[in-house]
C-alpha cells in the first residue's frame, strides 16, 4: 500500500525522471487506484485492515489539494 501511494505522489524510489510525460502517466494511473473504485483496492484495504472508502476519500482530498498547491506554485 505504501509503494502504491508513493507511486501516486511520484516520488517512488524506481521513478528517476519525475517530470516526464510517461512518468506523469504512471502517476495518473497510480492516482487511480486509490480515487476510482476497484475490487483490487478494496481488498488490499480490507487486508490491511483499513476501510478503502474512507481511504478513496482521504486520498481524494490529499491529491486536490495538491493539485491546487501544484497550481498555485506554477503561478509564481
Amino acid at each position: 500500500m505504501i509503494v502504491a501511494l508513493e507511486d501516486a505522489v511520484g516520488r517512488h524510489w524506481r521513478n528517476k525522471s519525475y517530470g516526464s510525460p510517461r512518468n506523469n502517466l504512471f502517476t495518473q494511473s497510480a492516482r487511480e487506484y486509490f480515487t476510482e473504485p476497484n475490487r483490487d483496492f478494496a481488498l488490499v484495504c480490507q487486508y490491511a485492515g483499513f476501510d478503502h472508502e474512507y481511504i478513496r476519500m482521504k486520498a481524494k482530498e490529499f491529491f486536490n489539494e495538491r493539485k491546487k498547491d501544484e497550481k498555485n506554485m506554477h503561478r509564481m
